[in-house]
């Protein structure tokens, strides 16, 4: 990836505009001039990597309408739920994306289905060709631990699909997680090329996370965290930024929403505006077409 000018990371692809983790996003995300693409994986019960944001797919899939019989109660949802490791890629081969966001269009949904890692990986080497220019993925491994305890241990299952790519795609793909262990596993399991990023929790992050940077320099090239981590309420940078950049560090910030505007900007290019002035190295943005236009105004 780059560093002349701040990553345009499709988030969930244009999700802002189609019903997010599908095909159709990611190609509308890369066409609209994101560098990356950022797929979520969850597993499935025959332990395939599928894309979902969340392992529980009530909000994001027409899964009601397909098995009504399979919801139950489970763990990080307040209802019962319909959830991945209950379902095998075939069966989410019948599943149909829906926008989950309710202020967004639903003209899309059920229209595209729920992809597997394999397929984004076949879509972000065509669209490089197509498009004639890099094009990244940015895969997060959604609960490493959980779907471990389950017997269904998600780390194996990443190495074997970034092990069967060729070197050039490999150099394609991002790694991020939230959870400090699974990416020293991918660290160990890939070797020193693989490129890793810290995710930080939501919140401002920043006192959380000062004392750990120097340890997650060891295994990651990246910390991810939430904006008001780099930026706070108050439009003041909070230091997080450039403790970073001294340990060689970069930051790639998460979440840019057009309809979701922090009310202490006018505009989402006031927003951007402040994250690319203060020198950020990418951001997760819903609406890409948005950030590649800011992006362009600052040349």
């Amino acid at each position: 990836m780059g560093k002349q000018q701040p990553l345009i990371i499709a988030h969930r692809g244009a999700s802002g505009l189609l019903p997010e983790h599908t095909l159709a996003a990611y190609q509308l995300g890369a066409e609209q001039g994101a560098d990356v693409i950022e797929p979520d994986l969850v597993m499935s019960r025959d332990g395939i990597l599928m894309v979902r944001h969340d392992h529980y797919l009530g909000t994001s899939t027409d899964v009601a309408q397909k098995f009504p019989e399979r919801q139950r109660a489970g763990i990080g949802v307040a209802t019962p739920d319909w959830f991945s490791e209950d379902f095998t890629a075939l069966e989410f081969s019948q599943l149909r994306a829906r926008q989950p966001w309710p202020q967004r269009s639903a003209l899309y949904n059920d229209r595209y289905p729920v992809p597997t890692f394999e397929q984004v990986l076949d879509l972000r080497a065509a669209l490089e060709l197509k498009l004639a220019r890099p094009l990244y993925i940015y895969p997060e491994i959604k609960l490493p631990s959980y779907f471990a305890g389950a017997g269904l241990d998600p780390i194996p299952a990443f190495i074997k699909a970034y092990r069967a790519r060729s070197a050039l795609e490999q150099e394609r793909i991002w790694i991020q997680c939230f959870e400090p262990s699974a990416l020293q596993r991918l660290r160990s399991g890939l070797g020193p090329q693989a490129r890793l990023t810290q995710l930080l929790p939501a919140g401002d992050g920043k006192q959380e996370f000062e004392l750990a940077l120097t340890e997650i320099a060891r295994y990651a090239q990246v910390i991810s965290p939430n904006k008001l981590a780099v930026i706070d309420a108050s439009g003041r940078s909070t230091g997080l930024l450039e403790q970073a950049r001294a340990l060689g560090l970069a930051v790639h910030v998460w979440t840019f929403r057009d309809d979701m505007l922090p009310s202490h900007y006018h505009s989402a290019s006031d927003e951007l505006l402040a994250y690319f002035s203060l020198g950020i190295d990418g951001i997760f943005s819903d609406f890409p077409e948005t950030a590649v236009r800011v992006r362009a105004s600052l040349r």
